[in-house]
């Protein structure tokens, strides 16, 4: 049992200057999840079936081919590799090291100079699948369901902390409607989205008119009671919660039409027990903006310099735009590498506050909201992506904080199940 959960040798070649305890986090990572039997739920990809021996094969050349025709060609026009080389690529990382199709060209590892690095690499099939959430069910937890995807308990729990968060207008459950404002008035700009669940899924945007009417994204208008009728239908499948909808501050506006800016501040427990900021970035939802359907990405994103705030390039989501970075934003031109957020102390002081009101979470990714009142928590996750923070950041996690604190909590988890074996 102590062989084979023997402790990797630590390494410090080829490592950035103060990150060597980050070293090889992905292979660790993808070893622990194998090891210790992690798997909690079909995630990434969310079929059941590519899990089992065959399927799961079956699953990895049906990803790696479909890849090869939608990404493959624009890496050949770039980089003058054929798409047998990038398929020999895939199976070999695949076979030999875990990393997934998607990760191939997530992170370039079409690169020659980068294939040594997939050691250091996370990917989402470890991560999403398991990892994660195990990782952060380690501490038993003083709420009945989780706080972190039921949004009327978590809105709960920042009221109790202290934490600045969106109202709660209203919540609705199965066509019945829960006022949270005495008023009961809505007669303002409206943001809805699903009581449990993460992301941009079932998010629906209205805007107060002068008529007293609302109106959605897609046109259409609403009377304030057709309106509640419509969201009491839709609240049959979904749970349903009201919001005001909020605006950006100024010094960020430029950098949307509509839509809300999300900063995401991944927080993790240190070797103390003391939260602390370890990866950031900006986001941009181009999906949530209808003006903005021709461009390539759903999402955008900028890396943001823990220390000064100071963003980098911008880059999409989609695995044919790997390759494109910008320095403005694509469609206001708007400068954004270099940009420094002025706001940014308070908002790294409020994601460690915010992780602090939540101790028996080891690792969480927190989008906040940068309005004209300040620094919002929008909501956290427990099993938040780690792709699109490499990419956006365009290097391994190993070269971060964060990575020297997940193989702290990998150590962690071996060394309990040894103690328990």
């Amino acid at each position: 049992m102590d062989r084979l959960y023997k402790l990797p040798e630590p390494q410090t070649h080829d490592c950035p200057k103060n990150f060597s305890r980050g070293l090889n986090v992905g292979k660790y990572a993808r070893r622990a999840y194998r090891d210790l039997g992690l798997f909690h739920s079909p995630r990434h990809p969310p079929l059941a079936l590519a899990f089992y021996p065959g399927f799961k094969e079956a699953c990895f050349f049906l990803v790696m081919l479909w890849l090869v025709f939608s990404t493959g060609f624009v890496v050949r026009k770039a980089h003058k590799k054929s798409l047998f080389s990038q398929i020999c690529d895939m199976t070999k990382l695949w076979f030999d090291q875990g990393i997934d199709p998607p990760s191939y060209y997530s992170q370039k590892l079409f690169l020659k100079s980068r294939q040594h690095d997939a050691p250091h690499y996370l990917t989402r099939y470890e991560t999403k699948n398991g990892l994660l959430i195990r990782l952060n069910s380690i501490s038993p937890s003083p709420y009945p369901t989780s706080e972190m995807n039921n949004k009327v308990l978590f809105a709960q729990c920042c009221e109790r902390f202290g934490i600045p968060h969106p109202r709660t207008l209203l919540t609705i459950h199965n066509g019945n409607v829960v006022w949270n404002c005495k008023a009961r008035d809505i007669r303002q700009d409206l943001f809805c989205k699903r009581q449990a669940g993460m992301g941009a899924a079932g998010v629906q945007a209205f805007r107060h008119m002068k008529t007293g009417r609302h109106v959605n994204v897609a046109g259409q208008e609403f009377e304030t009671a057709s309106l509640l009728a419509w969201l009491k239908v839709n609240s049959l499948q979904h749970p349903v919660v009201v919001q005001p909808w909020l605006k950006n501050h100024p010094e960020i506006a430029d950098l949307t039409k509509d839509s809300l800016i999300a900063i995401r501040v991944i927080t993790c427990m240190n070797e103390a027990g003391v939260a602390e900021v370890t990866l950031a970035m900006l986001r941009i939802l181009s999906e949530l903006e209808p003006a903005w359907s021709h461009l390539p990405d759903e999402e955008y994103a900028a890396p943001i310099d823990i220390e000064s705030g100071r963003m980098g390039l911008l880059a999409g989501d989609k695995m044919f735009t790997t390759l494109q970075r910008y320095e403005c934003h694509p469609v206001t031109g708007s400068a954004i590498n270099g940009r420094t957020l002025s706001a940014w102390p308070a908002i790294r002081d409020l994601a460690i506050k915010a992780h602090t009101a939540f101790p028996h979470r080891l690792m969480l990714g927190w989008d906040i909201a940068w309005t004209p009142d300040g620094p919002l928590v929008l909501e956290g996750n427990t099993n938040f992506d780690v792709m699109l923070l490499q990419r956006v950041h365009d290097a391994p996690v190993s070269n971060s904080r964060f990575g020297e604190l997940m193989n702290y909590h990998l150590d962690t988890l071996y060394h309990r199940k040894v103690e328990m074996s």
